[in-house]
């Protein structure tokens, strides 16, 4: 006599139970993988849930004959993304509107800045570098004549969003601290101005 199946021997009841028992039980795990992919894919674009905190962003200047001594001091990790800019504000003649020359502009990273750099902030730098200016603005049918300069140099350090380090997040979504401006774009910045003048 041959072997019945475990159907056969089950009673209907049971084969009931059976088959709800195993559609909760492939139900579960298909739960299970939903949130697996899901959680994947948060923390591809939201950096993780460690984020970065930053409590200290702050620019150390001093001057040394013509030249900026200019460095970061921060908690930041050193792969953190900074934009740096020395510069000078001027004012075309019958504008009130004020541009920004740049002695100086990079963008690299918090390490690099850590320790003192060099700038040349030379009054003769900054007319060379405005003169070709206004040969460039000119040779596009937008000459000016500068109406007034600042007597004070601009030194300016961003943090800005879209950085490289997962950790922040899109736009610095992630990124916490006492440092960090939370209205608009969300970076941390530092900005001071030396009196020098041309």
């Amino acid at each position: 006599m041959r072997d019945r199946t475990l159907s056969e021997r089950l009673g209907r009841k049971q084969r009931t139970k059976l088959l709800r028992l195993g559609s909760t039980w492939r139900a579960g795990l298909l739960m299970c993988a939903v949130v697996l992919a899901l959680s994947g894919c948060a923390s591809d674009h939201g950096g993780g849930a460690e984020g970065v905190s930053c409590d200290r962003f702050k620019l150390r200047t001093r001057l040394d004959g013509t030249t900026l001594v200019l460095s970061i001091e921060t908690d930041l990790p050193d792969s953190a993304a900074v934009i740096v800019s020395v510069g000078r504000t001027y004012w075309k003649t019958d504008s009130p509107v004020a541009y920004s020359l740049d002695y100086f502009s990079e963008k690299s990273t918090v390490g690099l800045w850590r320790a003192d750099r060099r700038i040349s902030v030379a009054s003769s730098l900054w007319r060379e570098l405005m003169e070709q200016e206004r040969v460039e603005m000119a040779s596009l049918r937008h000459g000016f004549q500068v109406g007034s300069v600042s007597t004070n140099i601009k030194a300016r350090a961003v943090v800005p969003i879209n950085q490289p380090d997962t950790r922040f997040g899109d736009e610095n979504r992630h990124l916490t601290g006492k440092a960090v401006r939370t209205t608009g774009i969300r970076v941390v910045e530092d900005e001071v101005e030396i009196p020098f003048p041309l």
